[in-house]
């Protein structure tokens, strides 16, 4: 059937119901790191996390933008405090103005929930960073609750080097120099209530035994158990037991109720030849085993109640990052916001219901044609499958119509992808929502 131009607007009424399943909100967040020139900008990153089951970022370092653009979106955001900020931050007047500036312009809007200040920092050789360190953190914590803001939790990220022992997991240890400066920071993370930030990467557990046992432990995909011979407790995976090992060395100095959270776990998906263990392949294993293990509601061998808060390490590749090949590949997502693996993070999509009680719970997207596109590249168009998009579909799609969203001609029966057509008038990436005519 041959569509004139003056019916092509018979398109205007052809809706589309897409609807995105409601999961239950989940502990997992992702690193939403910058260190790249290739990044889409923030308010494209916000519809894009949206579109997945992730529920907060964590931020390396203040950044208005990004703050400003996470403003009502219901995403909780930790925000990282440069090490570069530790030593003013020891004088309370200036923690206090550093509130006044960094943290009041966004809140309420954007729901700041943690500040993490500085990272690894008892990791480094600076003995007046590591001793203003928790001068900084109670400061914050002083003058966040002074302007009001009660709910933002003081902490701060760790490296699971601090630990001289953690196998077996009952058997973790803090060294004896990190358990003097830690003591203190514990006192004051149990007194307020916020969680110990370890950055627990089981890749690198491997790395210091790279054997093909070691990588199915890692992986999430061991089928024997390594037995605690202590708690009498079995672990399946090295993330689990990177955790446990955070409670017990915290145990051991008389600290048993503060919760650990994990700031950083991620796997590599490319690297240098010279590096064990880096794959696409188990880039994908880890990260679509972890994202189970916390959806699961499950948390650790020794807390199996308490689902483990963890920030996926990274949401993008970051091409502007120093050192091995595998710090530029520990993104979900390749800058123009295509996943660089499955992983299964992507909110499911169903087809919608139009019934008048659906329309009210689901979001109708549709997208009229241009007077001048030709009916037939209309409808060809729309039978792209989701997987095959080219760059012809680039350059022609923006021609076609004129609203970035969705349109499916009424005789084209079948389904496409609504991130495709965002992708080719936006050149940038959405959601793989199922579409369906109804």
């Amino acid at each position: 059937m041959a569509w004139p131009s003056q019916a092509l607007g018979a398109f205007l009424a052809l809706s589309l119901w897409i609807t995105l399943s409601s999961a239950g909100e989940v502990p997992l967040g992702v690193n939403y790191g910058t260190v790249a020139d290739d990044l889409p900008p923030p308010s494209q990153v916000v519809s894009l996390i949206q579109s997945t089951i992730i529920t907060r970022i964590k931020l390396f370092s203040l950044d208005a933008a990004i703050l400003t653009a996470f403003a009502n979106s219901g995403i909780e955001v930790m925000v990282g405090v440069g090490n570069d900020q530790i030593k003013p931050l020891a004088n309370a007047a200036y923690a206090k103005q550093w509130v006044k500036d960094n943290v009041a312009p966004f809140m309420p809007a954007t729901k700041i929930t943690y500040l993490s200040v500085g990272n690894e920092v008892i990791s480094s050789s600076d003995g007046e960073m590591i001793y203003d360190l928790q001068f900084a953190m109670q400061n914050l914590h002083d003058a966040c609750q002074a302007a009001g803001f009660s709910s933002i939790k003081i902490t701060s990220a760790h490296s699971m080097g601090l630990l001289q022992s953690s196998v077996p997991p009952s058997n973790g240890t803090f060294g004896a120099g990190a358990a003097t400066i830690l003591g203190p920071i514990l006192s004051f993370l149990a007194r307020t209530g916020s969680p110990y930030i370890a950055n627990a990467y089981p890749f690198f557990g491997y790395l210091g035994k790279p054997n093909s046992t070691n990588l199915q432990y890692a992986l999430f995909n061991s089928s024997i158990p390594h037995y605690d011979n202590v708690t009498k407790l079995k672990y399946y995976n090295m993330f689990d037991a990177q955790v446990d090992a955070v409670y017990a060395a915290m145990a051991r100095l008389g600290f048993k109720n503060i919760t650990v959270a994990v700031g950083e776990s991620g796997w590599p998906s490319a690297g240098d030849q010279y590096e064990p263990g880096v794959s696409l392949e188990n880039a994908k294993t880890f990260n679509s085993n972890l994202v189970k293990h916390l959806t699961s509601g499950k948390g650790t061998p020794l807390r199996p109640k308490a689902p483990v808060e963890t920030y996926i390490f990274a949401l993008f590749n970051e091409n502007l990052k120093p050192g091995a090949g595998s710090e530029r590949n520990y993104g979900l997502f390749k800058p123009d916001m295509t996943p660089v693996y499955d992983c299964g993070i992507m909110k499911k999509a169903t087809q919608g219901d139009s019934s008048v009680a659906a329309a009210s719970m689901v979001k109708k997207e549709w997208c009229v044609a241009k007077a001048s596109a030709k009916a037939a590249d209309v409808q060809a168009a729309t039978k792209v499958k989701a997987d095959t998009l080219g760059t012809a579909i680039l350059e022609t799609l923006p021609l076609l119509l004129t609203r970035t969203q969705v349109m499916v001609p009424a005789n084209t029966h079948t389904r496409c992808s609504a991130y495709l057509w965002a992708l080719a008038l936006k050149k940038g990436r959405m959601p793989k929502w199922t579409v369906t005519l109804v």
